[in-house]
């Protein structure tokens, strides 16, 4: 069956085409084919097997597409694009392990679960039915010869064969689950206060040696990213209006027709230029095309220069501010830019971009003007926010150091309602909540479930500075014998997949005990 595969595309060479497709794997890897370059894109090596930039972008990628999926189509602001990047490092270094331990031990697959697995993989499907066409198309578009694919198929069965045996053997006691539906279930009673940091900013002085010290100490908490500068030829729809005329009367008809007697309706003046680009989009919108092929074919053929291009349609070649793998100003805005500028052929090669249309009416080409290594930042550029950060930073250590006096006398007898009264604060509390429960502040939650009798006190550290003092008024536990039957073998087998989670991050923790693992953070 593989033959029937690769029939038709044996010995190809791999050739690059607009459109790059990442091509999905059992497992969580495989991406280290479709990148790589120099030297200098390596920001991870594993007993010697490297993980290129490109893989580690791939898999933020990755990443970034399953919290979209998440959180309805955006990404929250809490996952920053270098956590991400470093996250996305250490899986790869966990895969990168598993693959060279699964090939160790020498567990197979045979062609055809291979055969079977490439052949009901959506994206080499048409009408519901695997096209080889498709699965040739796709592999050359990743540079991928048959052999290639079907060996990075073959690793990824292997590593998921090695967790089904993990989880296979993983077992799971009614003495464990009862223990777990205790837990689970548990319910606690409790009432806290805050007492909020910025009471003790008037307290706090901070000096240019306090600020120039933890600069010192922290440098790399103040690093301006890596990043680049582009030059770029820009092709706007507007640029056709001397071969296209719009007149006055054509502007202010289309104004008429869109907006007539609309009270709200913006000034004239205001929409003109929105006007003049919709009439020449309507006029000029083939002759636009043309003009953009004529550009990236210009661009293609003479990577090493965009003076051509820029001669041909009579532009200037501009160059962008700093643009960093997070964006920039400018061009720097549009995503796809973006992936331009750090792409393989850009970053590494310093050959001119593909066409790029951010969008309807702009077509650019971009390639590498001048590139910036990681570096921390001016003294005097993050001076203020030091000192914002440490006089937040000392007015909370003032609060925990009140909050810790406060503990003492609600030990010595002194109730939680008097202090908060005192403090002219909001006692709140709080009634049969479990640990999942999302309406009071994280901290505070796990202080509370981590007391062990009722009429305890604690003080909790918030993410703000402030503190919470809180007291434990109630513990109910989880009744195991209340489950039926069916939530019973449920929350087994749930138990037996996080038995098996657990043994297979033991492996991987012993594997990176005795792995030489090195990471260029300054790369990522």
């Amino acid at each position: 069956m593989l033959q029937a595969i690769r029939d038709g595309i044996k010995g190809w060479i791999a050739w690059v085409i607009v459109g790059f497709i990442a091509l999905p794997f059992v497992f969580m890897g495989g991406y280290e084919y479709f990148g790589g370059g120099a030297d200098d894109a390596v920001v991870a090596r594993v007993n010697g097997e490297e993980i290129p930039r490109a893989q580690v972008e791939q898999q933020v990628e990755r990443q970034r597409a399953r919290l979209r999926e998440m959180f309805g189509g955006e990404v929250p602001d809490g996952f920053d694009a270098a956590a991400l990047r470093r996250e996305a490092v250490e899986q790869l270094i966990d895969e990168t392990l598993l693959y060279a331990y699964v090939d160790r031990k020498g567990l197979r697959v045979g062609d055809d679960q291979v055969a079977r697995t490439i052949r009901n993989q959506e994206i080499f499907q048409e009408g519901g039915s695997f096209s080889r066409e498709r699965y040739q198309t796709l592999l050359q578009r990743n540079r991928l010869t048959p052999e290639d694919y079907e060996r990075l198929v073959r690793r990824d069965l292997m590593v998921e064969q090695l967790q089904e045996a993990v989880f296979a053997s993983s077992a799971a006691t009614p003495s464990q689950l009862a223990r777990i539906v205790r837990l689970q279930d548990e319910t606690r009673s409790f009432a806290y206060l805050e007492i909020p940091a910025d009471r003790f900013l008037d307290e706090v002085e901070v000096s240019e040696a306090d600020v120039e010290a933890h600069y010192e100490e922290n440098t790399d908490d103040y690093m301006a990213p890596e990043a680049v500068r582009l030059d770029y030829v820009e092709l706007h729809l507007r640029d056709l209006a001397e071969e296209f005329e719009v007149s006055e009367d054509d502007l202010q008809s289309r104004y008429d027709s869109e907006y007539g007697d609309d009270d709200d309706a913006p000034a004239f003046e205001e929409v003109r230029d929105d006007l003049k680009v919709a009439l020449l989009r309507e006029e000029a919108g083939e002759q636009f095309i043309e003009w953009g092929n004529d550009l990236g074919n210009i661009a293609f053929e003479q990577p090493d220069s965009l003076q051509p291009a820029a001669d041909h349609f009579g532009l200037q070649v501009q160059t962008s501010d700093w643009i960093d793998r997070d964006g920039g100003p400018g061009i720097g805005e549009h995503p796809e830019v973006v992936e331009a500028a750090f792409s393989e052929d850009v970053f590494e090669y310093g050959y001119n971009s593909d066409l790029i249309e951010p969008d309807d009416d702009r077509y650019l080409v971009v390639r590498l003007a001048e590139h910036r290594e990681a570096q921390p930042k001016p003294l005097e550029e993050v001076a203020d926010s030091i000192r914002e950060e440490l006089r937040i930073q000392r007015a909370g250590e003032l609060a925990r150091e009140r909050a810790d006096e406060l503990l003492a006398a609600l030990r010595d007898e002194r109730s939680l309602e008097e202090v908060a009264e005192d403090l002219d604060v909001e006692l709140r509390e709080v009634s049969g909540i479990q640990r999942d429960d999302r309406g009071h502040p994280v901290a505070v939650l796990r202080s509370a479930f981590g007391l062990s009798d009722e009429g305890d006190y604690a003080v909790a550290e918030l993410d703000d500075g402030a503190v919470a003092l809180l007291r434990l008024d109630q513990v109910q536990t989880g009744d195991p014998d209340g489950l039926s039957a069916q939530e019973r073998q449920q929350l087994l087998q749930q138990l037996r997949g996080m038995a098996g989670e657990t043994e297979l991050r033991s492996l991987i923790r012993a594997l990176r005990a005795d792995a030489d693992i090195e990471i260029a953070r300054d790369r990522l």
